[in-house]
C-alpha cells in the first residue's frame, strides 16, 4: 500500500507539472520570436542572403587604364541586387593624367559594380593633387571615364581662385572642371 501512495503522488506531482512545463516552453518560443523580430526590425539581426563589409576595398582601372579605389567604413550588398553596395562613410581615388589623385568622399554612397557607378550623397569633398577643392550634397563618379558631376550645389577652391555653381563635372581625368548654373567667381591673378 505504501508503494502504492508514493507512486499515487508522483503521478500527481507529474500531471501538474508537465502541462506547466509545457505552458513555460511555448512561452519561451513566442518570447524568443517576439525578440528576433523585434531585433530584426532595429537592424540588430542580418536576414539571410545580406552580405555585411566591414572596411570594403573595390579596385580597378578606368577604359584608359588608369586604377580607382572605393572604400568604405562599411557596406551592405543588396540580396535583391548583388550589384549593388550601399556604403557608409565612402572614399573614392581616381588618378588622373598626370598622376596625381583625385579624392572624394562623403557620408553615403552606392556603388554599382557592373555600371562603373558610384553615387555619393551628404557633405560630398572632392580635392585633386594640384589644390582644387570642391563641396556638394551629391555627387556622380562614373569609374569608367573618370567623369565626376552633379547636379547641386558646389562650392570649390583652388589656385586660380574661388567659385560657386548649381552643377559641376570635372573630366578629363582632372584636367577640365566645368561648373554651371549661376556661377559666381573670384578669380586670383599671380
Amino acid at each position: 500500500m505504501e508503494r502504492w501512495r508514493a507512486r499515487s503522488h508522483q503521478v500527481r506531482f507529474w500531471r501538474r507539472a508537465l502541462p506547466w512545463t509545457i505552458v513555460g516552453l511555448v512561452a519561451l518560443v513566442i518570447g524568443w520570436i517576439l525578440v528576433r523580430t523585434a531585433l530584426a526590425s532595429l537592424g540588430q539581426i542580418d536576414n539571410p542572403g545580406v552580405i555585411r563589409m566591414v572596411n570594403p576595398h573595390f579596385f580597378g582601372r578606368s577604359g584608359e587604364g588608369r586604377p580607382f579605389s572605393i572604400r568604405a567604413r562599411d557596406a551592405v550588398r543588396d540580396p535583391a541586387d548583388p550589384d549593388r553596395v550601399t556604403l557608409n562613410l565612402p572614399s573614392a581615388s581616381l588618378q588622373s593624367r598626370d598622376g596625381q589623385p583625385i579624392l572624394a568622399r562623403a557620408d553615403t554612397g552606392v556603388f554599382l559594380e557592373r555600371q562603373h557607378s558610384l553615387r555619393l550623397s551628404g557633405h560630398v569633398l572632392m580635392a585633386d593633387g594640384r589644390g582644387y577643392r570642391f563641396r556638394s550634397d551629391h555627387a556622380a563618379v562614373d569609374t569608367a571615364t573618370g567623369v565626376i558631376s552633379g547636379d547641386s550645389h558646389v562650392i570649390g577652391d583652388g589656385p586660380l581662385g574661388h567659385f560657386e555653381g548649381s552643377s559641376y563635372s570635372i573630366r578629363e581625368h582632372g584636367d577640365q572642371i566645368l561648373v554651371g548654373g549661376g556661377v559666381r567667381a573670384h578669380i586670383v591673378s599671380h
